[in-house]
């Protein structure tokens, strides 16, 4: 336990000294950046490449490549988006392909084709929670045999789940 505290000191310590890049009323192309990127009120025509946090408010991304945790609120995403950790999205549409590694996945008030959700780096349970009227068109895969839907009855999985269970949300 103790060497597992000392490894998340450390991990967060990096993450703190990592630089963070804001990014306000653009439009841009394409973009790759390493460090925490925070973006509000913009037009991503291109490939947004990210190795670290992304925290995005009000943006269009047309594809998204993003090896960190992804936050994202009131955003579009119109081509396919990759997130290789945690994801959380609020009033936000996914309007094609979704791969996410991550153990969480958070949707409040969001939509998506397909999720496919690869195996997360700990081999743990991976969860998808589908809160506030989120809708999913198609089906919830996960590659790992190890996912667990939460769907509580203002939300709709319009397709099936693979290598997973739904079960009801409790408070």
């Amino acid at each position: 336990m103790r060497i597992f505290l000392l490894l998340l000191c450390f991990a967060l310590s990096l993450a703190a000294n990592e630089p963070t890049k804001s990014i306000t009323n653009q439009v841009i192309q394409d973009l790759k950046y390493t460090g925490s990127l925070e973006t509000v009120n913009v037009n991503v025509e291109g490939l947004l490449e990210v190795i670290g946090l992304l925290n995005a408010k009000q943006t269009r991304f047309f594809e998204l490549d993003i090896k960190g945790d992804t936050y994202l609120d009131n955003c579009i995403v119109s081509g396919p988006a990759i997130v290789d950790g945690a994801l959380q999205a609020n009033q936000t549409v996914f309007e094609d392909e979704l791969d996410v590694s991550g153990s969480l996945i958070i949707f409040e008030s969001s939509v998506a084709n397909e999720i496919y959700v690869s195996p997360a780096p700990d081999r743990g349970k991976q969860v998808v929670k589908l809160l506030g009227g989120s809708v999913v068109k198609g089906n919830i895969i996960f590659e790992s045999k190890q996912g667990e839907v939460i769907l509580p009855k203002e939300s709709k999985l319009l397709g099936v789940v693979v290598g997973g269970e739904i079960k009801p949300f409790a408070h």
